[in-house]
């Protein structure tokens, strides 16, 4: 019989990689906020849902309730310092764009900014707010998409150029940058 290593429960979610990191936005009033999440995940095509998972205790999960969008910002490898600083300390009285040298766009459906400096965008209206454990699970119709000229070839975002290259966090500090699309 083959015996497998125990794992803390607190340390689960290490076993799994739920993808890109991202830098999600939102704006409540004149107050911006960037949030790094690591667990996000598509959960519809029709109509277009997109889950995200943030801490309740967290300024942005307050924002997020209270204005009911959001926009996930997806950073390229070239953002890795930006990631980790947004997601180093709060944004109740600091602000992460100004301090992570980020900039914002205007979105196309919602008043919570883009990042200029992220390769794509998913602006979203929350639908639905679940509370699950110590967290919120926010669950965003999509109302808008948008990436780079060139990143997107109508199928996949492209991760095969410099600029393009997502980040994973598989926890604390440490992180896989994705650098080729294989088919198999």
């Amino acid at each position: 019989m083959h015996i497998k290593e125990s794992i803390p429960l607190s340390k689960y979610s290490r076993l799994i990689n739920s993808g890109c990191v991202v830098l999600v936005s939102m704006r409540l009033k004149e107050k911006l906020n960037i949030v790094t999440i690591a667990w996000h995940a598509p959960v519809s095509k029709n109509p277009p849902l997109l889950a995200i998972c943030v801490a309740r205790s967290h300024f942005s999960s307050e924002l997020i309730t209270e204005s009911k969008e959001f926009v996930v910002n997806i950073p390229s490898s070239e953002l890795i310092d930006e990631v980790k600083l947004c997601g180093s300390f709060s944004g109740r009285d600091r602000d992460k764009f100004k301090e992570a040298k980020l900039n914002t766009l205007d979105a196309e459906k919602v008043s919570a900014p883009l990042i200029k400096e992220c390769i794509a965008h998913i602006e979203c209206k929350v639908g639905n707010i679940y509370e699950i454990g110590d967290h919120n699970l926010f669950v965003g119709e999509v109302l808008s998409a948008s990436a780079n000229p060139g990143l997107f070839d109508g199928e996949f975002l492209l991760i095969d150029k410099k600029t393009a290259h997502t980040v994973n966090h598989l926890g604390v500090n440490k992180y896989i940058i994705a650098k080729e699309i294989t088919s198999i």
